[in-house]
């Protein structure tokens, strides 16, 4: 009996050490109780060895607690620094294919309110309402460049763009020189080829009569090359995805 006796009293001083040195890096927030001490050849009783181990089991409790508050303090300041360095609005080109973590794809979207809440409390609904309640879109950023909001004063021409607009395409206005000439001779100008012939002058019109005639001309094909037209007025693009930090 003395012989289990003395082992329970070496497990337990063995479990106060090891929870001694669990606790030390702790012991400014976790306070461990009052534990029973034994001397060597003195009767232990279980309820003795059964309230140290309470003690300690409260400590750990306490311990686990704090831990989970420091881990929570911990993450909320990762995020505080993270939107330091990249504040919640933020608007970057990315090469991937999907956002990576703490981004969302300006793809126009409508996302919950809720569960993007700070980035809600920037945007609002300049981009769009959604469903008018819960959800809020973000930008639309696809097959498009952004342009500064506000009213430009360093160039010849200056104009407003208001944040949260799609502007189309467009192409500045131009004027065409007509060359006034008579009769019914074919007609070019310069190098490259040449602008088709003059239309004959109508049956029973003075052929001799001053006409005016217009045209347009491909750069030539030798310096410049053939033009490339489409749709839209673009320069040379490079794609790839817009992505907004929430």
């Amino acid at each position: 009996m003395k012989t289990a006796l003395t082992t329970i009293k070496n497990w337990t001083l063995a479990g106060i050490g090891l929870g001694l040195g669990l606790f030390i890096s702790y012991a400014f927030a976790v306070s461990v109780g009052t534990l029973n001490t034994f001397t060597s050849g003195s009767t232990v009783s279980s309820s003795e060895i059964n309230s140290n181990f309470i003690t300690l089991k409260t400590a750990i409790e306490s311990l686990n607690t704090e831990v989970q508050t420091n881990l929570t303090s911990i993450t909320d300041l990762n995020t505080q620094i993270a939107n330091r360095l990249v504040p919640v609005g933020t608007t970057l080109p990315y090469a991937g294919s999907s956002a990576p973590t703490g981004f969302l794809l300006c793809d126009g979207s409508a996302v919950s309110r809720t569960t993007y809440a700070d980035l809600f409390a920037i945007l609002g609904t300049t981009w769009g309402s959604g469903d008018g309640s819960t959800t809020f879109n973000l930008p639309d950023a696809r097959a498009a460049v952004p342009a500064g909001a506000g009213t430009s004063v360093k160039f010849v021409q200056n104009v407003t763009r208001t944040i949260g607009a799609y502007v189309n395409d467009q192409f500045q206005s131009f004027a065409i020189e007509a060359n006034a000439f008579a009769g019914n001779a074919s007609h070019d100008h310069g190098s490259g080829p040449p602008l088709p012939t003059q239309p004959a002058p109508a049956a029973g019109s003075n052929a001799s009569t001053s006409s005016i005639f217009m045209g347009l001309r491909f750069l030539d094909n030798t310096v410049d090359g053939f033009p490339r037209v489409g749709n839209e007025t673009r320069g040379k693009q490079f794609v790839v995805n817009y992505i907004i930090k929430y």
